[in-house]
This record gives structure tokens, sequence and C-alpha cells, in this order.
């Protein structure tokens, strides 16, 4: 898939705008509408395009705060709904996945009974 395509950047930022009308933390909600709408005007090509990189710039905030959100989307797709066993032996199916600014990843799960 290519990240780039204005219709891929499109879905992208519906889906962010999606997870910050579900979140229950405002701040997460906050920076989700922000990466959607960073997204949105990306697509629609209202940002003028990142000058070359040169191979010992360090990547922008912006590109840390996409990768972020990629892997969030990435986990998401492959953990929720999937059965699980923690470490003291008990099973559970996830439940939820979310971002926590002090602990990264941050996933609930339902135990089985």
């Amino acid at each position: 898939m290519d990240w780039d395509h204005p219709s891929a950047l499109l879905k992208r930022a519906e889906s962010c705008a999606r997870l910050a009308e579900q979140s229950d933390d405002p701040i997460e909600a906050s920076k989700l509408r922000q990466i959607a709408e960073e997204y949105d005007a990306k697509a629609r090509g209202l940002q003028s395009p990142p000058p070359d990189p040169t191979p010992e710039a360090e990547p922008s905030a912006q590109q840390h705060a996409l990768n972020i959100q990629r892997e969030f989307q990435q986990a998401q797709a492959a953990l929720l709904g999937k059965t699980i066993i923690l470490s003291d032996g008990k099973a559970g199916s996830m439940e939820q996945v979310r971002l926590d600014e002090l602990h990264g990843l941050r996933v609930s799960c339902v135990q089985l009974s």
C-alpha cells in the first residue's frame, strides 16, 4: 500500500477521527484529532512538501507521531478480539488497545470464565 497516496491518507485521517470520538481520554482524543487533521491536510495538498531529508537529519515530530499512529493501528488490528493467556495463567479476550502518554501501548482484556 502506498502510504503517501491521498486516498490512503484520507482513510488514515478518518480512522484517527473515529478513534478520537471513541476515546475516553481527552488528551489522547486531542492528539488523534490533530493527527487526523494533519493527514487530511497532507492528502488535500494544503501542506508544502517537506524538504529533502539528509541522512544526518532527525525525523520531525510529525513523522514520529505518524509512526506511532501507524504502529498503534497495526497493534489494534492484530490484537483486538484475540484470545490471550496472561503470565499468571488466566485466559482472556483482548478488549481494548490504547495509547498512554506515560506507559505507551496499553491493553485491556476480559477474563474468560
